[in-house]
């Protein structure tokens, strides 16, 4: 096939952006776990004060603590993104040379990419990609996809067939 495009933009951006994320609550984290013995040692301070600054400094470890396990969970999650748009994008590269493949694809005035649109023979296709193996065996049941029977809590068909209505508008 014919292949244009680029991963998709939004991922690698939001990629670096939890990368900084967690780095910058693991400088704060560190800040903390260092000033929490040297204000236990000022004399300054009254016990129930120390104490007091204890509670407050350990409450914010935790917070601290969350948002890095947050963060962690969203790289991750852009991570699997990559992953599966790059296996998608093998499969599509191996496509008849009638075939032309576009990667991240935006339609003008909208805020949404389509992963990929392939132009061939066969039509016109709007591709949405979903790398979710915690989804486990997906099924279709008729009008939503579902996993072990049960309605997935996206609808990721009537986000493609937006994207693919976008395009045919387009």
């Amino acid at each position: 096939s014919n292949f244009y495009g680029h991963p998709s933009r939004f991922i690698t951006a939001n990629k670096k952006i939890s990368k900084y994320g967690i780095f910058a609550y693991l400088i704060i984290f560190v800040v903390i776990g260092l000033a929490l013995p040297w204000i236990w040692t000022i004399g300054a301070f009254s016990i129930s004060s120390k104490y007091f600054l204890l509670a407050l400094l350990i409450i914010t470890l935790l917070f601290i603590d969350s948002q890095i396990r947050h963060e962690k969970s969203i790289l991750l999650r852009f991570r699997s993104g990559l992953i599966g748009e790059s296996q998608i994008g093998i499969i599509l590269r191996q496509l008849s040379p009638e075939y032309y493949v576009f990667q991240d694809v935006h339609i003008p005035g909208h805020k949404e990419n389509i992963d990929f649109v392939v132009v061939g023979p066969t039509g016109i296709h709007a591709v949405e990609v979903k790398n979710a193996k915690a989804l486990g065996i997906l099924g279709f049941n008729g009008g939503e996809l579902t996993s072990f029977g049960k309605p997935l809590r996206s609808d990721y068909i009537r986000q493609t067939m937006r994207e693919a209505t976008t395009l045919n508008k387009y």
